[in-house]
């Protein structure tokens, strides 16, 4: 029956009209179908997973750097947790270049520009997760001067901002918590 109207419609209606009716058709024609999905499931937190946690520091390599110089961070994340971990680098500073805004630099009061990557991606597998034993770390070295806009004299103040990941819970993975100094880290740029 669907058809016999389309026909008709395609001897009467002009081709710029044609197009967008005929997708209307196709669409009425894929939605008729039952699209209920079912709500997304969500994991709850066991006391057991507030317990495992992941920590991460930031140190400069230098307190003072001369402008134009690199303004080096050492970033680490620890497993502090007796148990293994998977832990997701993506959207972290442990990405190798940094691929997301995951760091608040600010000089003078006012928060600067994050100038790199912006990575879009599809959603991580289990391949992309990293596992972590008991008291191992992942460490990564960058300079911020090539991801922030830091072409000024003064002191910077930087923290490191994790960022977690929304994980499809049928990978029956979820990324865990990353607790950081609050106080962040000062450099001058002399």
């Amino acid at each position: 029956m669907m058809r016999c109207r389309v026909l008709r419609l395609v001897r009467v209606l002009p081709a710029w009209v044609l197009i967008p009716v005929l997708c209307a058709a196709l669409t009425g024609c894929i939605l008729d179908r039952d699209t209920s999905v079912d709500p997304p499931m969500v994991v709850q937190r066991s006391a057991e997973h507030e317990k495992m946690s992941l920590k991460a520091s930031l140190v400069p390599e230098a307190a003072e750097v001369a402008l134009g110089e690199p303004v080096s961070v050492h970033v680490s994340v620890y497993n502090s947790s007796s148990d293994t971990v998977l832990f997701l680098p993506m959207n972290t500073a442990l990405e190798n270049p940094l691929q997301a805004d995951v760091f608040e630099v600010n000089l003078d009061g006012e928060r600067l520009p994050y100038i790199g990557i912006i990575a879009q991606r599809l959603p991580p597998t289990l391949s992309d997760f990293v596992t972590l034993e008991p008291g191992e770390s992942l460490e990564h070295t960058l300079d911020l001067a090539q991801f922030y806009l830091m072409n000024r004299s003064g002191s910077y103040q930087i923290k490191y901002v994790p960022r977690t990941l929304t994980v499809d819970p049928a990978l029956g993975v979820e990324p865990l918590p990353v607790s950081v100094d609050e106080q962040g880290v000062v450099v001058t740029v002399l």
